[in-house]
């Protein structure tokens, strides 16, 4: 009984901070800046609810079918030809929800979408899969990439990671945290002595602690000639400015994907509200 009151209470008091926050971007709609920048977002939460991409496109996934594979006690499902393995503590029904966000993310209309048609893994690339929970990105550009590097730190995805890679030789799989340092659990990435002149395509997606990442690998960002790096933006208010004044510094190219993200996990989230997903920042002499 008490279990089912503190469930009971843990999405009621969800809800009902999701109801409040909603209510606050409404008002905030009325506002100057809110309606000269994001007439679009606000109006399309008015009619939809609160959710994290404010587009149509996001529609399609809703209740999108997906068929779920079972072999060795892990649950996989067909990724583009690969089978890609999920936490062996993962649901059906969870497994179906968690792959339908990671095609939402991915639409070519997402602002989370880490390549476009120009910007993205080509031959000869090595690939630094910074944060790469599921594997879905490294999945993805498997053939094209020269080799993948993995970083994962979550013993319950190494665990599905090693499922889902075991087969491709060009793939190292890395469990330990990308930081500013290195240790016995943590790497920073300038100590990758293989990465230097290499060309190199680096997507970090590591739920706020971007920072850190990019403190570990400095000598790479200043001295590689040929490094893209797709890095998310929207977990903290300030990082979509921060990163991309930190790149423009050291001599990238820049640019955003198109449109805004609500990404109302964050507890700490306030107005603007809306927030750029992904910076795209390449150097290629």
């Amino acid at each position: 009984m008490l279990l089912k009151f503190r469930i009971w209470f843990y999405y009621f008091r969800r809800d009902i901070r999701r109801y409040i926050l909603l209510r606050k971007i409404l008002l905030y709609g009325k506002t100057i800046l809110g309606q000269k920048i994001f007439k679009h977002e606000i109006d399309y939460l008015k009619n939809n609810g609160l959710v994290i991409f404010p587009y149509d496109f996001e529609k399609k996934y809703r209740n999108k079918e997906v068929k779920v594979y079972e072999i060795d006690n892990f649950s996989y499902v067909d990724y583009y030809g690969k089978k890609m393995f999920f936490q062996k503590t993962h649901s059906i029904d969870h497994i179906k929800y968690y792959y339908n966000s990671i095609l939402m993310e991915q639409d070519s209309d997402s602002p989370h979408k880490y390549c476009s048609d120009l910007f993205k893994v080509d031959e000869n690339d090595i690939v630094l899969d910074i944060g790469v929970a599921e594997g879905n990105f490294s999945l993805f550009y498997l053939e094209k990439a020269k080799k993948i590097f993995l970083f994962e730190p979550n013993k319950n995805w190494v665990e599905a990671l090693k499922k889902s890679f075991h087969p491709f030789s060009k793939v190292e799989l890395i469990d330990k945290e990308v930081s500013d340092y290195s240790s016995e659990s943590k790497i920073a990435l300038d100590d990758l002595q293989e990465l230097k002149n290499q060309r190199l395509f680096v997507k970090i997606d590591v739920d706020g602690a971007e920072r850190s990442v990019l403190a570990g690998m400095k000598n790479l960002l200043n001295n590689e000639e040929k490094i893209k790096v797709a890095i998310c933006t929207y977990h903290n208010q300030e990082d979509s400015r921060e990163f991309e004044l930190f790149f423009q510094n050291l001599g990238f190219q820049t640019e955003f994907t198109p449109g805004y993200m609500l990404f109302y996990h964050d507890k700490k989230i306030t107005s603007p509200y809306f927030r750029k997903g992904v910076l795209r920042a390449w150097k290629v002499n």
